[in-house]
């Protein structure tokens, strides 16, 4: 992240300054907690040892997404009397590749003269992408929405029809399994993202639309393809949705406890309980 973040001189500086900052903490550390499989396998090269690493990820807790509020998209409950939302939440910045998107709509208004963006976020790219916008003449097709509470985002996320996650290569991006995509796939919505080791390692093919972030056109495709064809984008929510049950939130929050227990063992040596000393007295009688 440090690398894709700096840029000239002060790279040459942090770094190095963030590799020796991570040696550090490894081996001072007793466990390192990651959130993937790209970023274990990263710490993995760089010498953790296995056994000191484990995965949890940053899975949708049911308590801000309940089951309760998922409910079919608007354009397939009203097909044609909605228009079909595209949606993005998060940071709004260059690495995201938010622009990506509003490209690719751009491209997509012809086939799709309903077809919307909602963007929900904030971030130093929030002008340029309102220029870039009104620039393409889709200014009045990209909403801009300000951050809301946790409690809230639920309420973003099943007001569309499609989300995308349009994130560039710049050497750490690929390795983020996004949270929003736990987000979509627990709140069944079906899925466009960038095509990066991230989403392989959790995704099958059939359970998302993959894109190369470095062509617009693809995504533009994609969005087309899943506005004509609401049944693939019934089976790719069924899809997403198996993916994603094994890495549900209580199944993450057991991992958890099952560290923290197993690393609590280690440290803590267990008292016998008083009262089975009290019980093996009153045998001896």
């Amino acid at each position: 992240l440090m690398a894709a973040k700096s840029k000239g001189r002060m790279r040459k500086l942090v770094v190095p300054l963030a590799i020796w900052q991570e040696r550090i903490s490894a081996a001072f550390v007793h466990h390192v907690v990651t959130v993937g499989w790209p970023f274990e396998e990263a710490l993995l090269r760089r010498g953790i040892p296995q056994a000191k690493v484990t995965n949890i990820l940053n899975s949708s807790d049911p308590k801000v997404f309940p089951i309760a509020d998922r409910h079919p998209s608007p354009a397939d409950a009203t097909p044609g009397e909605q228009p079909f939302i595209l949606m993005y939440h998060g940071t709004l910045a260059w690495r995201n590749g938010i622009d990506i998107a509003v490209q690719a709509l751009a491209l997509v208004r012809q086939a799709g003269p309903d077809v919307r963006l909602d963007i929900m976020g904030r971030g130093e790219e929030k002008p340029r992408l309102k220029q870039l916008a009104a620039d393409l003449g889709i200014g009045d097709h990209v909403v801009f929405i300000d951050p809301c509470t946790s409690d809230k985002v639920v309420d973003f996320v099943v007001h569309g029809d499609v989300g995308i996650i349009p994130y560039r290569y710049d050497g750490f991006m690929e390795l983020v399994l996004p949270t929003k995509a736990y987000e979509f796939a627990w709140m069944e919505r079906p899925m466009i993202a960038s095509d990066t080791p991230a989403i392989h390692s959790m995704f099958r093919p059939e359970s998302l639309v993959r894109c190369d972030p470095a062509q617009v056109e693809s995504f533009a495709e994609a969005i087309i393809d899943l506005y004509q064809h609401p049944e693939k984008r019934a089976h790719m929510v069924q899809n997403a949705s198996e993916d994603y049950q094994p890495f549900r939130w209580e199944m993450m929050a057991d991992r958890y406890r099952q560290l923290l227990a197993s690393l609590s063992r280690k440290k803590i040596r267990v008292r016998r309980p008083v009262v089975s000393r009290v019980s093996n007295l009153r045998g001896s009688k």
